[in-house]
């Protein structure tokens, strides 16, 4: 080596670290796309060995790192390839993906922003703030988000998609079910947007689309779980309660842990009178979700109609607890507590009740029979007869049996 310098030979080997830490870099990237994560987190661990201050390594490590749900780790390869150059927008891009469906998705808001100042005409940043804007129930920012993405990719179906949900959370209907329909043009295949339209058609009361369009959901994903959820919904709003419970069933199939569908069925079963069928789902739904607020409001119903009153009340008292502005609830747990000879209490449910819903068809009802037990029978003949002139179907049919009732003994 006579005649070649110290730093001449320095610069060798640093070139040939160089060229080693790449050839496993790529090799790495490789392995990555072809989804062998194992093979590609060793060859990213060998390159950083030979080029430790390359931040494309660290980030690619940082995104094996991350599939492999080792976000601590992700996170901090994911750093260091900032510190290594501030302006890798892709990092911060991907620490906004880790954090997303975290508790922390307000952090990644933050994250996606600066990737986008970075590079303005990143469109996945855009998208990607736009999903976590909508995690954030920041709706009309989430609009904002994906239209700026739609000006780079103006034919992204879930960019449509979203939007049509963050509509949708707006309660804005026809606006979502258009960004739906758009959606669906661009891609007719995406079970999701079926699904998500479905909901949007069944909120807004068109049952029949909602049915077709949950139907198709569960032609192209037959084996999840939640189109058969959505679909069990829809059959039970048009009123078809069997098939509304075989699709429930099916939904239970497939996600056995799934607290929701045990209770749709289980709402599903009260009005096909299987009420011990109904009542086994119930308390099903309430061990997978003690949160869950529904299945107690479908064993209240049934211990209503059986006129097991002791049982009603300690439902109806669960439901108020986990939902304290339910008025309808607190008028029912009233009527319980009347039933059950707790008349004070009852007449302070009712009151709530009456607080929170004045004209509310249901809390009239059920504070009409407190008042016949406190005597003030004039007052529950009007606002039964209040009930029947709202028109609602299924709250001015009970109005009519406790006008009969009243009208065979004026007791109750």
């Amino acid at each position: 080596m006579a005649g070649v310098s110290l730093a001449a030979i320095v610069g060798l080997v640093l070139a040939s670290h160089d060229w080693i830490g790449s050839r496993f870099y790529h090799a790495g990237l490789g392995n990555l796309h072809e989804k062998r994560f194992v093979r590609a987190e060793r060859d990213f661990q060998i390159a950083l060995v030979f080029n430790p201050s390359n931040g494309d390594i660290h980030r690619a490590y940082g995104a094996v790192l991350a599939r492999d749900m080792n976000m601590p780790l992700a996170m901090a390869q994911y750093r260091e390839a900032l510190r290594i150059n501030p302006l890798d927008y892709k990092s911060h891009f991907n620490i906004g993906l880790s954090l997303m469906e975290s508790p922390r998705s307000g952090e990644a808001i933050s994250e996606f922003q600066s990737a986008i100042q970075i590079s303005p005409g990143f469109a996945r940043g855009y998208r990607s703030m736009g999903l976590a804007l909508n995690i954030q129930n920041r709706p009309q920012e989430a609009i904002a988000a994906f239209q700026q993405e739609l000006s780079y990719l103006p034919n992204d179906h879930i960019a449509y998609q979203q939007i049509g949900y963050a509509y949708f959370r707006m309660k804005r209907l026809d606006d979502g079910l258009k960004a739906y329909h758009r959606s669906l043009q661009i891609a007719p295949g995406d079970a999701i947007t079926h699904e998500l339209f479905g909901v949007n058609l069944e909120v807004a009361g068109r049952h029949k689309e909602a049915i077709a369009e949950e139907e198709e959901a569960v032609r192209l994903a037959p084996a999840k779980s939640s189109p058969y959820y959505y679909l069990s919904l829809a059959l039970a709003a048009d009123g078809q309660y069997e098939s509304a419970a075989n699709e429930a069933g099916e939904a239970i199939t497939l996600a056995p842990g799934n607290a929701k569908p045990h209770a749709v069925l289980g709402g599903d079963l009260f009005v096909l009178h299987r009420w011990d069928q109904g009542l086994n789902e119930n308390r099903i739904a309430e061990r997978l979700d003690p949160k869950l607020v529904m299945p107690h409001i479908n064993s209240s119903l049934i211990y209503r109609h059986r006129e097991q009153w002791d049982l009603a009340r300690e439902e109806l008292r669960i439901v108020v607890a986990l939902r304290p502005a339910d008025a309808p609830a607190h008028a029912q747990l009233g009527e319980a507590l009347a039933h059950t000879g707790d008349i004070n209490a009852a007449d302070a449910e009712c009151r709530l009740a009456l607080k929170l819903k004045p004209r509310d068809p249901y809390v009239l009802n059920s504070c009409g029979y407190v008042l016949c037990q406190l005597g003030q029978k004039a007052l529950a003949v009007k606002q039964w007869n209040d009930v029947i002139h709202m028109g609602n179907g299924a709250a001015a049919a009970e109005a009519k049996k406790n006008l009969r009732q009243y009208q065979r003994d004026e007791t109750l």
